[in-house]
């Protein structure tokens, strides 16, 4: 059993919704930060809404990615989604750093959390509907 999962074709099956669920994902947390963005700038906010704000775009993201890598895997949706979760938000904190280089903070932390228990919500979801070949939950 485990042969299969260290052959390159399993590391393939793997790979492939992984990538997939993290592009998807990363498109939502782009038009949720682009949205955030053009509401910030119609309006007078504070510093704080803003950063919450832009955990809660990482977070649909994450959902949307975990949903989509798991259900595109089929199986073992916790894992694959918090899996994507992980590289979205290292991919989101590589942006985030290369356009404002600054430190690790508390808040880059929680949204690390936030982004994982979303994505691992996602990828349960993803699962569930995978299995039921239809839109409802068993």
């Amino acid at each position: 059993m485990k042969e299969k999962y260290l052959s390159p074709r399993g590391a393939m099956a793997r790979v492939k919704p992984l990538l997939f669920g993290t592009v998807f994902g990363l498109i939502i947390s782009v038009i949720c930060l682009v949205l955030l963005a053009w509401i910030l700038s119609s309006g007078d906010f504070s510093a704080a809404f803003a950063t919450s704000m832009s955990a809660v775009a990482g977070a649909l993201g994450a959902l949307v990615g975990g949903f989509i890598a798991a259900r595109m895997f089929g199986k073992q949706g916790l894992i694959m989604g918090a899996a994507t979760g992980l590289v979205l938000y290292l991919l989101l904190l590589v942006a985030a750093l290369l356009i404002a280089p600054g430190e690790m903070t508390l808040m880059s932390l929680m949204r690390l959390v936030i982004m994982l228990l979303a994505s691992g919500i996602g990828g349960i979801i993803g699962v569930s509907f995978h299995k039921s070949g239809a839109r409802k939950f068993r």
